[in-house]
């Protein structure tokens, strides 16, 4: 609670003082959103996240959830300062455990800064971002919640465009992670991580017919990152990773945007228990239907293979196969308001002991758009 109260006082502090010198203040806009949720989990992971283990195969959940989301910018000349705050909320009600029923609550918050100022040579940025998730009543497998922490991080950016349809980009990104747990659940310490990231792309743009907005961009990155886990002893991670996405916008023509991205990372290490290499691939689509509807579709795969045997797991290291995929449709009320209903499937195994856990759940919520 102390953390919430810390990052609540810093967000208002950004919000009803902001930078004296850039004087265009741009206005603040967000959105509220509530949902009423529907989930069924299965599973028989051995995820250390609780100190009681549960016989239950199957459990049933509803949740309510609360979600907030305000941005206010500030702009003068070459220079834009933006500042975002978000937060979540969620209360479940369990049923099917043996031991007793749960009713765990999470919330998260996050605070973003991001400076942008226009150069000669291009452009600079400059991200800062603070954000803190708890949660209560933590529950034993196979109803799976990610632990809470508290991390920092820090993205310095330059990009500049080469020609009309070119550009490259080129980022440093520190992050610190702290995971917090309950006093019986010290082995969440071994999540702590310390990372430095280098990260470097190109893009290129296609547009489309002449006279509309329609384009598409294309853009290949490579990073390079160094993982430090203090609690696992000495154990430092080296990580190459190379990537692409295709991003296609046909929303004044067909109504259409689509997201495709795809990764690859290679993972070395002074502990040859966790070297492995992964691979990723995601999907969105957004389709207007007719004046008021919306269909969202959102499909993602990830795979992990471990170089040398895996004779125990540490905690956030078990989901190593893992498919995502989740479907929504909403309806504009007007004024703002906006109804949507969903629901989607998750599902996550190891190559190790053959373990999974799944979840299939349905939800319906309402939408509001804010500005002040």
């Amino acid at each position: 609670m102390r953390r919430a109260g810390v990052f609540l006082a810093l967000a208002f502090l950004v919000f009803c003082g902001g930078p004296r010198t850039l004087e265009a203040q741009l206005g603040i806009g967000g959105s509220l959103t509530g949902r009423t949720a529907l989930e069924l989990y299965r599973g028989d992971f051995s995820a250390v996240t609780h100190p009681i283990v549960d016989s239950a195969e199957s459990v049933i959940a509803v949740a309510s959830e609360w979600e907030f989301l305000l941005g206010r910018a500030f702009a003068h000349s070459s220079r834009r300062f933006e500042v975002t705050v978000d937060g979540t909320l969620q209360q479940f009600a369990t049923a099917g455990f043996l031991q007793r029923n749960y009713a765990p609550r999470t919330q998260s918050f996050s605070l973003q800064t991001l400076y942008t100022e226009r150069l000669e040579a291009g452009t600079l940025t400059l991200d800062a971002q603070v954000g803190t998730r708890g949660i209560s009543d933590l529950t034993p497998m196979p109803l799976y919640l990610p632990p809470g922490y508290l991390a920092y991080s820090l993205d310095a950016g330059f990009s500049r465009r080469v020609s009309e349809n070119t550009g490259v980009d080129a980022h440093v990104r520190f992050q610190d992670r702290d995971y917090a747990g309950p006093s019986v659940l010290q082995t969440l310490d071994y999540l702590d991580l310390r990372s430095f990231e280098v990260h470097a792309g190109g893009d290129r743009v296609s547009y489309g017919t002449p006279g509309t907005d329609d384009y598409s961009t294309l853009r290949v990155f490579a990073a390079y990152l160094h993982q430090r886990y203090p609690l696992q002893g000495h154990r430092r991670d080296h990580k190459v990773q190379v990537g692409s996405r295709w991003y296609l916008d046909r929303w004044e023509t067909w109504g259409l945007r689509v997201t495709l991205d795809a990764s690859g990372i290679l993972n070395r290490s002074n502990s040859s228990r966790v070297e492995y290499n992964a691979a990723r691939i995601a999907a969105t689509a957004r389709q207007r239907l007719g004046e008021r509807y919306l269909l969202l579709l959102t499909g993602i795969w990830s795979g992990k293979s471990y170089l040398g045997p895996q004779e125990f797991l540490v905690p956030g290291e078990e989901a190593d196969n893992a498919a995502i995929f989740e479907g929504e449709l909403s309806r504009v009320l007007g004024a703002g308001i906006s109804v949507s209903a969903g629901g989607s499937w998750t599902r996550a195994e190891t190559n190790i002991s053959g373990d999974y856990y799944q979840r299939v759940r349905f939800y319906v919520g309402l939408d509001k758009i804010l500005g002040f």
